[in-house]
């Protein structure tokens, strides 16, 4: 492989990642603006569809593509050309076949499904929503065709102009809700209008690619139609596991969360209510998981290579750096969450449930790391399994806490539900990479001191909040300043109490300053 190739790989990966990065931040900061529009009620009913809405979402960008690309590779392995005729037309064939198929069934089950979550309203929604299925094999097989050419920069601006033109439309719906123009249960409806105008984007961008830079062999070859259909069935199905860990938790929420509240005691309206105030901890989640883990993840050089001394020591100081990031992360937002509770979403409702389910974002980022690094060394099967465990986990947790302890169950259940998680694949590591050490004593020591550093420091500037309660743009600027110095105040004491090597402190930004704390 030459220079030049070498160097639009790396250059294409790191535009995807960005891409990827800045998408699920976008998908997790939306849904701020949305609630504040629609209300808890109104975020009760997109979240109720959002995990189907996600799915779809993972199975066009990372699941399907990847085993497309795949075939792909081994097709060309073989001295053959993708072609029409041999390869585009039979794999689209079996995607439509994968997803009409899913489409027709989650169109016929919608008023079971919704009688299921405990609210037969959303019927309507889940027919609109089985409908988006329809687009994932056009805008996967476009994907899986330019991965399988190594060419990244056009999935990720399919990716940036679907999530920015689902944006746009769900929050410009929202206006009309917050106005009484549009009924509060058709945000539902038109959060699968905007996901299914969001992948008409992504195909006319991608098309454009294609159309511009392609052009695909009229060889005709022998189809090997079992291989197609194992392939992008289990590898497709598999691959976008691996990406559900979180939609995992909400489905599970989704199912379970508003007719236990009724076994608790708690009225219809009320219940659904609660599910949107406990869903306000999902954006935040989302985004202190995708701070941590890619970040730590972006040190990892090449994951393929995953042997020797070298590889293991990157992966100790992903590990290290995730739970660094994870643990200043949670700490911080579970001691300004009554702050932020109120600036984001308005009022402190639930704030006590939201603090524990907060802390989820400690393990799963380093759950996520962890099942990134497994996945990258050939053990995606299992790292699915676990998701899959996850989602029953979650259920049943939810089915024993939440008719006891109510709303408080369902944050213990995810917490618990991921710290299994997060031992299942931190013992699978290990026993792959032993006897690498994560983390030394010294390294230990400097966490708790950082912690307790930043820790003591925002209780003691938290006896000032009052002052900046009765202003939201105040309090915006408070907590702002909050976050930014107990970050600050964080990774300076890392520093100096020795979290680092000099190895990973060449890796900072300002590393010559940095080596002299």
């Amino acid at each position: 492989m030459n220079g030049n190739v070498t160097k639009n790989i790396v250059k294409g990966a790191f535009v995807l990642t960005f891409a990827s990065i800045a998408g699920k931040i976008l998908s997790a900061l939306y849904r701020i603006p949305l609630q504040n529009l629609t209300g808890d009620v109104g975020f009760y009913v997109y979240q109720q569809i959002y995990p189907f809405l996600g799915m779809a979402a993972v199975l066009a960008l990372y699941a399907f593509p990847s085993s497309i690309a795949k075939l792909a590779a081994d097709w060309k392995e073989q001295g053959r050309e993708v072609g029409w005729t041999s390869f585009i037309f039979p794999v689209w064939t079996v995607l439509m076949l994968i997803f009409v198929s899913l489409t027709l069934l989650l169109f016929l089950l919608s008023e079971p499904l919704a009688k299921a979550v405990g609210d037969p309203q959303l019927a309507s929604s889940y027919q609109w929503t089985a409908f988006i299925f329809l687009c994932i094999p056009f805008v996967a097989l476009w994907r899986g065709i330019f991965q399988g050419n190594m060419e990244m920069v056009p999935i990720a601006l399919s990716q940036v102009a679907e999530q920015l033109v689902r944006v746009f439309i769900i929050i410009f719906v929202a206006v009309f809700v917050y106005f009484q123009v549009i009924p509060i249960y058709d945000i539902g409806k038109f959060a699968a209008i905007a996901s299914l105008f969001g992948f008409i984007a992504a195909f006319i961008l991608l098309t454009g690619f294609l159309y511009k830079n392609k052009t695909f062999s009229a060889k005709k070859y022998a189809i090997p139609w079992k291989t197609f259909i194992r392939t992008i069935f289990l590898l497709g199905f598999a691959a976008g596991l691996n990406h559900m860990a979180l939609l995992a938790v909400q489905l599970a929420d989704t199912f379970t969360f508003v007719p236990q509240l009724a076994e608790f005691g708690m009225g219809e309206l009320e219940a659904m209510e609660r599910k949107g105030i406990f869903d306000r901890g999902q954006p935040l989640i989302q985004f202190g998981t995708v701070l941590a883990s890619s970040l730590a993840l972006t040190i990892i050089p090449a994951l393929s290579n995953g042997n020797g001394e070298s590889f293991k020591s990157y992966v100790a100081t992903a590990i290290r750096l995730c739970l660094y990031v994870s643990a200043g992360a949670t700490v911080g937002l579970i001691l300004i969450f009554p702050e932020t509770n109120l600036l984001l979403f308005q009022d402190d409702k639930g704030t006590g449930d939201l603090q524990i389910l907060v802390v989820a974002i400690f393990f799963c980022s380093l759950a996520i790391t962890a099942s990134s690094i497994l996945q990258g060394m050939g053990f995606m099967k299992r790292t699915a399994f676990l998701i899959g465990l996850v989602f029953m986990l979650k259920m049943l947790l939810n089915k024993l806490f939440i008719p006891h302890f109510g709303v408080t169950g369902a944050s213990f259940a995810t917490v618990l539900s991921v710290v299994v998680w997060f031992f299942a694949v931190w013992r699978m590591l290990k026993k792959e990479l032993a006897p690498a050490v994560f983390l030394h004593k010294k390294q230990v020591a400097a966490l708790i001191a950082a912690t307790g550093g930043m820790g003591f420091y925002l209780s003691v500037m938290k006896f000032f909040a009052p002052f900046f309660t009765d202003s939201r743009w105040m309090l915006l600027l408070f907590v702002l300043f909050l976050v930014i110095s107990g970050a600050l105040l964080f990774f300076l004491m890392l520093i100096r109490f020795g979290a680092f090597s000099k190895a990973e402190l060449k890796l900072l930004p300002f590393a010559k300053y940095l080596a002299k704390l």
